[in-house]
C-alpha cells in the first residue's frame, strides 16, 4: 500500500505506557508514525498534516480499525489507547504566534493577543512552557500544569491532570480553541461563543469548519482522544513570572486547620502559612498539603500535616537558578521492586510500609531556603521512574478533611503501601472534568502497584459512597473501577451532554474509529439523539 508523504507505517502489536502498568494489545498494521512534510513553510506543513490525518481516518473506516492518537504515554488508565492502531503524534512539534489580523475582534479587544499560542498536538508540556519561557516575544508561560510535563499537550489537558492552582484552574482551562480532524473530508476549528478567539482569515486559512459553541467546547475539552484528532491547540499563556516555593513540616492538625482546609480561608492558619503570605506582589498560586496516615494524630505538630506553597511574583534576570534536587528521587526500579515484595511475600511484607513512608515524606516536604525559578524550572519532568500506581479522587472542598481522615482510619487495620497528598484547583467548565466542583480537594494516593494500594483504593471508594460523599475520578490514573453505574453517580447529566456533543461532530463510522474497550465499559461510546 502506497502512503502520503508523512504517514509512516510502524510495526506494533502492543504498547506499555510509561509507568509500565498496563500492556495494550494492538491490531497488527493498523498502527502509523506521523511526521510533518518538508514544505515550504511551516503553515503549509501544519495542513498537509490535516489531510493525513483524514487519510488515516478514511483507512480505519474502509479497514475496520479503531485508532487513537499516541502522545507520551502518560496515562496510567486505559482511557486513551485503543485495541486497534495507535498514531505516534509526537514529531508534530511545530508552534505559532498569532498576529492580530488572526484573531478575532472581540480577543484583540482585550489586549492578550500576545499571550496565544497555537501548537500541533505532538509537542509536551514541557517543550510548550520552554518554547513560550525562552522563545517568546514577548517571553510568555503557561499558567496551569501537573506537577511533571512530561505529557503531550493533548494528552495533558484532555485527561484533565490538575495541579495545584487553586485559584485559576488545570491544563484544559488555558485552552481557547481545538483544531479536530473529524472524518475523512472534514475538520473543525472549535471554540466557545462566549469568548471567540480566532478571526475569519484564521479559518480561511486554516481550511476548516468554524463551530463557536460553549457546550460542544467543553465537552470536547476532556475527552481522551474520542472526538477525532486533535490536531492543534490555541494555549492562551500569560506574562512570564516566577514562582517562589515553600514548605513546612509539623504542622498540627487542628478545628482552625480542619476549616482552612474545608474552606480556603487561608487566614485561619495566617500565622502558619509558609512564606510571605498576602505580602504586596506575592500571588499565592499553589497550595498543597501532604499527610502521612502512618504517623499522625490530631493536635500533634509531630504528627501534623505538611504544606507546600508557591507563590507567583514578577518576573527578573537576578534569581538563582534552581538545581536539581539529589533527594527524594525514586530508583529506576523501585516501584517494581516494591510491588514484588508486597505481592508475593505476604502480609509480613507489610511491616515495611509504614518505615519506607515515614523516610519519604520528611525528604519530600523537607523545609529549606525557598526555590525560586519560572513555572518550566518548577514543573519539569516526572520523578516517579518504574512501576506505579497513581490514584487521584477529586472532592468538594468542604469534604476533603472527612475524607482524610477516613484514609487514616482505613490506614490503620489495611496499611496503605504509598504517598498522600491534597492538592486544591478551582473548578472547571468541561463537561466531563474530574476537577468539576467549584473548589475542588484532588486527594491523590500514589501507591506501589500491587494488590495492597488497589484494596485500599476500592475501600476508600466503598466509604465515601457509604457516606454518601460525591466525587470523581481521575481519567488519567487507576480508574479501572468506573463502570456505567459510577459513570453516572459521579457525572449524572453531563454524560448524556458529553454524548450529545460527540454524536453533534462525529459521524457514527467515525465514532466507531474512535471508541475504545474503556468507553464500551462505561456506556460513553453510544450515539445520543441530537435535536
Amino acid at each position: 500500500m502506497a502512503f502520503p508523504v508523512g504517514i509512516e507505517p510502524i510495526a506494533l502489536d502492543q504498547f506499555e505506557n510509561k509507568h509500565r502498568n498496563f500492556t495494550q494489545v494492538l491490531k497488527p498494521g493498523a498502527s502509523f508514525h506521523l511526521v510533518n512534510p518538508h514544505l515550504e513553510s511551516p503553515w503549509k506543513e501544519y495542513k498537509a498534516t490535516t489531510a493525513n490525518f483524514q487519510w488515516l481516518i478514511a483507512a480505519a473506516i474502509r479497514n475496520s480499525w479503531r485508532l487513537r492518537a499516541l502522545g507520551r504515554g502518560w496515562s496510567l488508565s486505559k482511557v486513551a489507547v485503543t485495541e486497534g492502531g495507535l498514531i505516534d503524534t509526537m514529531d508534530l512539534r511545530n508552534c505559532f504566534n498569532v498576529k492580530a489580523d488572526m484573531a478575532h475582534p472581540d480577543m484583540v479587544a482585550t489586549g492578550r493577543v500576545e499571550n496565544l499560542l497555537l501548537a500541533q498536538c505532538g509537542l509536551s508540556m514541557f517543550a510548550l512552557n520552554n518554547k513560550l519561557e525562552k522563545e517568546g516575544r514577548p517571553r510568555r508561560c503557561i499558567r496551569a500544569s501537573g506537577a511533571a510535563n512530561g505529557q503531550s499537550i493533548v494528552g495533558a489537558f484532555s485527561t484533565n491532570t490538575h495541579g495545584a492552582a487553586w485559584n485559576f484552574g488545570s491544563p484544559q482551562d488555558q485552552i481557547t480553541g481545538l483544531h479536530l480532524i473529524t472524518g475523512p473530508d472534514s475538520h473543525v476549528w472549535l471554540e466557545r461563543a462566549s469568548s471567540p478567539v480566532v478571526s475569519d482569515k484564521f479559518i480561511r486559512s486554516l481550511g476548516a469548519e468554524l463551530k463557536r459553541d460553549d457546550a460542544l467546547f467543553n465537552a470536547a475539552l476532556v475527552s481522551f482522544g474520542s472526538f477525532g484528532f486533535i490536531h492543534g491547540v490555541m494555549v492562551e499563556g500569560q506574562p512570564i513570572c516566577l514562582l517562589q516555593e515553600f514548605k513546612k513540616q509539623n504542622v498540627a492538625y487542628d478545628a482552625a486547620m480542619r476549616e482552612c482546609l474545608t474552606t480556603l480561608d487561608f487566614d485561619k492558619i495566617k500565622d502558619r502559612m509558609p512564606g510571605p503570605y498576602k505580602k504586596k506582589g506575592h500571588e499565592l498560586y499553589h497550595f498543597e498539603v501532604g499527610f502521612n496516615p502512618h504517623r499522625f494524630a490530631k493536635d500533634d505538630p509531630e504528627k501534623g500535616l505538611f504544606l507546600r506553597v508557591l507563590y507567583k511574583t514578577a518576573y527578573r534576570e537576578d534569581y538563582e537558578r534552581l538545581a536539581p534536587s539529589p533527594k527524594f528521587q525514586y530508583g529506576e526500579n523501585t516501584f517494581g521492586v516494591l510491588q514484588t515484595i508486597l505481592d508475593h511475600l505476604g502480609p509480613a511484607s507489610e511491616l515495611l510500609i509504614p518505615g519506607l513512608v515515614n523516610a519519604l515524606y520528611p525528604l519530600a516536604y523537607q523545609e529549606g531556603m525557598p526555590r525560586e525559578g519560572t513555572f518550566g524550572e518548577h514543573f519539569g519532568t516526572t520523578r516517579v521512574r518504574g512501576k506505579a500506581s497513581s490514584f487521584a479522587i477529586g472532592m468538594d472542598m468542604k469534604d476533603c478533611a472527612t475524607v482524610m481522615e477516613m484514609v487514616v482510619d482505613a490506614n490503620r487495620t489495611d496499611p496503605f503501601p504509598g504517598v498522600t497528598a491534597m492538592r486544591f484547583v478551582k473548578g472547571t467548565a468541561a463537561t466531563l472534568g474530574f476537577t468539576r466542583f467549584e473548589r475542588t480537594c484532588v486527594m491523590e494516593l500514589d501507591a506501589m502497584d500491587c494488590n495492597a494500594a488497589r484494596t485500599f483504593h476500592q475501600l476508600i471508594l466503598h466509604r465515601m459512597e457509604t457516606a454518601g460523599i460525591a466525587y470523581t475520578l481521575h481519567w488519567g490514573k487507576v480508574n479501572s473501577m468506573i463502570d456505567r453505574a459510577r459513570l453516572d453517580r459521579m457525572y449524572g447529566p453531563s454524560v448524556a451532554d458529553w454524548k450529545k456533543a460527540r454524536t453533534t461532530l462525529l459521524a457514527p463510522e467515525v465514532m466507531e474509529v474512535f471508541n475504545n474497550q474503556f468507553m464500551e465499559r462505561c456506556g460513553l461510546h453510544e450515539a445520543s439523539a441530537v435535536a
